[in-house]
C-alpha cells in the first residue's frame, strides 16, 4: 500500500522561501520561554500573522485558513527546534505528518501479519527430524 506524500501548494512553498517558520520561531524566542506543553493557539497565530506583514511575506486570510493545521505544526515544529533542539522539533513534525501519523496507523497491522508469516513458516518447518 502507498501513501501519497502530500504536495505543498504555492502558498506554502512561499513560506518555506521566506524562511518565515525559521525566522519566526527566532523572533518568538526572544520574548518568549515555551516548554514542552507549547501548542499554537490563537494569539501565536495573531502574532505571525504581524510577523509575515512586517516580514513583507504576502498571505491571505483564506491561504491560512485553508493550511492552518500545516502552518500551526510548522510553527510548532520550528519552536522546538529552538527551545530544544533539532530531535525535539523533528518529533514536533512526525507528530503531525499524514505520513507518519498513516505508517503508525498501519504498524499494528504489519506486526500481526509478520506474526503470522512466522507461525507459517514454523508450521511449514516443523524443525530437524529425530529418528
Amino acid at each position: 500500500m502507498k501513501i501519497d506524500p502530500t504536495k505543498s501548494n504555492h502558498f506554502q512553498d512561499s513560506l518555506l522561501q521566506h524562511y518565515a517558520f525559521f525566522n519566526y520561531a527566532k523572533h518568538y524566542m526572544v520574548n518568549h520561554h515555551p516548554t514542552k506543553s507549547f501548542e499554537v493557539d490563537d494569539a501565536t497565530m495573531q502574532d505571525f500573522r504581524k510577523f509575515l506583514d512586517l516580514e513583507k511575506i504576502p498571505f491571505t486570510e483564506a491561504e491560512l485558513l485553508q493550511n492552518n493545521e500545516w502552518v500551526r505544526a510548522s510553527i510548532k515544529s520550528e519552536i522546538f527546534v529552538n527551545a530544544f533542539g533539532q530531535e525535539e522539533g523533528l518529533k514536533v513534525k512526525a507528530e503531525a505528518d499524514p505520513e507518519v501519523l498513516k505508517a503508525l496507523d498501519l504498524l499494528p497491522q504489519a506486526k500481526a501479519l509478520a506474526e503470522n508469516a512466522k507461525k507459517v513458516v514454523a508450521q511449514r518447518n516443523p524443525g530437524p527430524l529425530s529418528h
